[in-house]
């Protein structure tokens, strides 16, 4: 059963806590070094600082486009120093913790949704990935919306209309992000799928999901194919499947098909 609304005490606590997660994030942000810590970084900053000069990405980037566009849309508006962008995503990092207390909160009740708020609030990785040019952070805080707004549904109504759009929309746009992206949408699926519901209900769900999903995807498809540049799906997974043993896959600068095609067919022969 779903916990009754927070009181006013509870919502100080949560108040306090948010407040604590986002000076802590803020806090490193601003005493952080300058530079970037990682090659990936440079990457995307590379690509947001091309988008601005020439409108659109160097021929060298082949990774998910929404985030150096989020990165470009920072330094136009507050210039190129790095710590204005840190400092919203230090913003979007604190919004995690609120979607993580939701969603806690109404699976397993008001105590256990403080429980969760203090540790992701207080959590290291959490706290210092304000401070890194990488999408995981914007993409965990759409996982996060996406389970808040789909979790702790009754089982026999299912989550509303509205609802599904928004989740679909969050899949939509973390995979546009990162891989996790289209993990979260096959989770999803399977959750939506697999719920104790009507199958008629589970059909409908699904289908708002995935057409959702899709419009908001098309446009990337589009530029994809106009383009022919498909790196970005079929290159970025084959870097993250693992080599079965014996198997010395290409280089990723070489050909997308021969990386992915041994890599697979090498786990296929060495289960």
């Amino acid at each position: 059963m779903r916990p009754d609304r927070p009181g006013s005490t509870e919502w100080r606590w949560v108040a306090a806590i948010l407040l604590l997660g986002l000076a802590l994030r803020a806090g490193f942000v601003l005493t952080e070094q300058r530079g970037f810590a990682f090659e990936d970084s440079i990457d995307y900053d590379r690509a947001a600082r091309t988008l601005l000069e020439t409108g659109h990405f160097d021929a060298r980037y082949y990774r998910f486009p929404l985030y150096p566009l989020l990165m470009a849309g920072s330094y136009r508006m507050f210039g190129t120093d790095p710590t204005p962008f840190r400092l919203i995503q230090a913003i979007f990092g604190t919004a995690t913790c609120l979607a993580v207390w939701v969603l806690g909160r109404r699976l397993f009740g008001a105590r256990a949704g403080l429980l969760a708020l203090c540790g992701i609030a207080a959590f290291p990785l959490h706290v210092v990935l304000p401070g890194i040019e990488y999408p995981v952070l914007f993409g965990t805080f759409l996982i996060w919306c996406v389970m808040a707004l789909l979790g702790g549904e009754a089982a026999t109504e299912g989550p509303s209309r509205v609802r599904l759009i928004l989740a679909g929309t969050g899949i939509a746009v973390a995979s546009m992000l990162f891989e996790g992206g289209w993990v979260l949408g096959l989770f999803v699926c399977g959750w939506v799928g697999l719920a104790h519901r009507p199958r008629g209900a589970r059909l409908r769900s699904l289908a708002v999901l995935g057409s959702t999903s899709i419009l908001v995807l098309a446009p990337w498809f589009l530029v994809m194919v106009r383009s022919g540049d498909y790196r970005a799906l079929v290159l970025r997974p084959g870097l993250h499947l693992p080599s079965a043993p014996g198997i010395d896959p290409p280089l990723w600068e070489g050909s997308c098909k021969n990386l992915l095609t041994t890599k697979v067919t090498g786990l296929a022969e060495h289960p």
